[in-house]
């Protein structure tokens, strides 16, 4: 069932306005103290609870940028609560109520039912809890380079093992819990510092100095089993060789072998998407200049016949 603002706990009421806010300044310029407020529209497939974690950095932070809900915003909030079939009934809601932007919380499945109500009005998909990484909060400041890390998850970025490199994304309350005591730091969870995602991207330097120290004492092969055996996502980083020979990609034909004009046999990328019914293929290289010239001469002068045999017959 849809659920209005009005439903909602003043805390969050406060949170989804900075949200609608971060949004507006997205779409459109948004002047804090103009006299008409904005409505917006916010879409969300799941319900409530489960992203309180992954949005609530934006409270603070916007409220700080001066976006207050009944002032300069009204914001209308809707939740297909997971049931997806009424995510485009609901998007058709937001666009009655006049809403000047829609902000997608959860999933493509927003995004689409979103884009199938309108043509007109900006979207926004709020992928992370930090307005500043969404490039959404005009305040004059440049953010930081960050280097592998996520500007609005943590720990999310890439860790030295004792042969090579991975990237793990344990930033979710469980996979972060799991992670811990992977590392034999289970006593981490608790600490205030790293109790919610939002504090974790505060002390992330913090926190990945101390997950580091025990990264780097197994190979990556071995991190790898013990992460993908507790469901944490995670992957090698990999030199070019290893990603050609990589059984994923070989096994789903990402690559291809062509013969080139001039370079001979070589190989090159496949067709990413694959289709039943028309799954597609690269049958050649790509063509040096002219290459087919006379192909393309030869084909416009049979078109050139049929056509003209076309026009004697009528």
């Amino acid at each position: 069932m849809a659920i209005g603002i009005g439903a909602i706990d003043s805390r969050r009421r406060r949170l989804l306005a900075g949200l609608g806010g971060a949004a507006a300044c997205a779409a459109f310029p948004l002047v804090v103290g103009a006299q008409d407020p904005v409505r917006v529209g916010v879409l969300n497939s799941i319900s409530y609870g489960p992203i309180v974690d992954r949005i609530d950095a934006l409270l603070d932070r916007l409220e700080d940028a001066g976006f207050v809900d009944g002032q300069n915003l009204a914001v209308e909030y809707l939740s297909a609560e997971g049931r997806a079939e009424r995510l485009p009934l609901l998007a058709a809601q937001l666009v009655h109520l006049n809403c000047q932007v829609i902000i997608c919380l959860t999933g493509a499945s927003t995004v689409r039912a979103a884009m199938g109500a309108t043509s007109t009005i900006p979207i926004v998909f709020a992928i992370s809890g930090d307005p500043y990484e969404l490039g959404l909060v005009a305040n004059g400041k440049r953010p930081e380079k960050l280097g592998q890390a996520h500007r609005g998850s943590s720990p999310y970025q890439v860790f030295q093992t004792a042969d090579g490199w991975l990237t793990i994304g344990g930033a979710q309350q469980n996979f972060f819990r799991r992670l811990c005591a992977l590392v034999g730091k289970p006593e981490i969870v608790d600490d205030p510092r790293f109790k919610t995602n939002a504090e974790r991207v505060k002390h992330n330097d913090l926190l990945v100095g101390l997950l580091q120290e025990e990264v780097k004492k197994r190979s990556t092969a071995e991190w790898m089993a013990a992460l993908e055996a507790e469901g944490i996502p995670a992957g090698p980083v990999l030199h070019h060789d290893e990603v050609f020979a990589d059984p994923q990609i070989v096994a789903r034909g990402m690559v291809a072998e062509v013969e080139h004009a001039r370079a001979g046999r070589q190989k090159t990328l496949g067709v990413p998407l694959k289709f039943s019914a028309t799954p597609g293929g690269v049958r050649r290289a790509a063509p040096a200049l002219g290459q087919h010239d006379d192909e393309i001469k030869q084909g416009a002068k049979r078109w050139s016949e049929r056509k003209v045999s076309s026009q004697r017959s009528r």
